[in-house]
């Protein structure tokens, strides 16, 4: 079963629900994601069914289809950006006046995605913790 695009967050500082739009994993073998064309645009209305974006992976370019509905109120990864599964690609929320009221820094801060030329380094520092934690257990 492919992961969902939208996940509903209620974050500590916010008064509004938002859905965060992440990277969805579209095959086995799909590391990362490319937007091919965002269908929707920042402040547009989304129903159940519509066509969010399309996403180019390995293999193909699919379009990914809503199951919920809202309005754009963020895009953050731009057309031809590319985006590790799960990385934070856009928010949406429920109302359109909540578009105004969306603190994106927090958001943003808290959602950095691994840049291509660190994902190496980070391997290791994760590597290096687990051993780390066993030879101290």
């Amino acid at each position: 079963m492919m992961a969902p695009l939208f996940k509903s967050t209620r974050a500590a500082g916010f008064s509004i629900d938002f859905m965060k739009l992440e990277m969805p994993a579209l095959s086995p073998t799909m590391a990362e994601g490319t937007i091919a064309v965002w269908c929707k645009k920042e402040g547009d209305r989304v129903d159940v069914g519509d066509v969010v974006c399309e996403i180019t992976t390995d293999k193909a370019t699919v379009g990914y289809e809503s199951q919920e509905e809202g309005y754009i109120a963020k895009i953050l990864s731009p057309e031809g950006g590319t985006s590790p599964i799960g990385g934070l690609i856009g928010i949406m929320v429920e109302e359109q006046e909540d578009i105004a009221k969306l603190d994106l820094s927090a958001i943003q801060s808290a959602n950095e995605p691994v840049k291509a030329d660190n994902k190496e380094e980070l391997k290791a520092e994760v590597k290096g913790a687990t051993a780390g934690e066993s030879a101290s257990a």
